[in-house]
């Protein structure tokens, strides 16, 4: 079970007819990335924790929920929805010499007033990062502490994954594009590869 409240229920999965399978489906790994080549469309006109847990359910099939995702500083504020977990892949990555099993950190978060909103994510810039980096928005950070991850927000919503710098070998560019997709219309990107730079988009 992954952690999730929405005014104190728990919201339902997107169901088999909401969560469409193309008629292929492959996967290739090559000696660093696992490379999803299928596609599973999940309908842009859910709601958000709908859709949150139409795409958690979607890379189960190829990662194990470990846990639920490290605490965050959104974390600390009231929200309309919340949900978090942590992902770790059934296939290993190389790091060096080592292979690693990757894991992703996902969270969602949507508040039901531009003050919980503004709160929550104002504090969170002032505190950014496993150093608490204070970030102004668009400016970029040559350099940060912290680990790679990508945010998408824009009231009433944000969504963050963020991963290990062992783990960037795993190919996260297929989560993030499906993010964009899924919850990117109108919303802020802040992209952040390991250590820096730390960009907005």
């Amino acid at each position: 079970m992954f952690s999730c409240s929405n005014k104190g229920e728990v919201s339902t999965p997107a169901n088999s007819e909401e969560v469409h399978k193309e008629d292929s489906i492959s996967n290739s790994t090559d000696s660093s990335k696992q490379v999803l080549e299928d596609t599973v469309i999940i309908d842009k006109k859910l709601s958000f924790p709908e859709k949150a847990n139409a795409f958690t359910l979607k890379y189960k099939r190829w990662y194990n929920e470990s846990g639920p995702a490290k605490s965050i500083l959104p974390d600390r504020f009231s929200t309309d929805t919340v949900i978090r977990l942590a992902l770790t892949g059934n296939r290993a990555v190389l790091y060096g010499e080592n292979e690693v099993y990757p894991t992703a950190q996902l969270y969602f978060y949507s508040y039901s007033d531009t003050i919980s909103f503004n709160n929550a994510l104002h504090n969170w810039m002032n505190c950014f990062g496993s150093d608490c980096t204070v970030i102004r928005e668009g400016e970029d950070v040559k350099s940060i502490k912290t680990t790679p991850s990508f945010t998408l927000y824009g009231f009433p919503e944000i969504v963050h994954l963020s991963w290990l710098c062992e783990h960037d070998a795993n190919n996260w560019d297929v989560w993030i594009q499906e993010l964009k997709i899924l919850f990117g219309k109108g919303k802020k990107e802040i992209s952040v590869t390991c250590g820096g730079p730390l960009r907005w988009k």
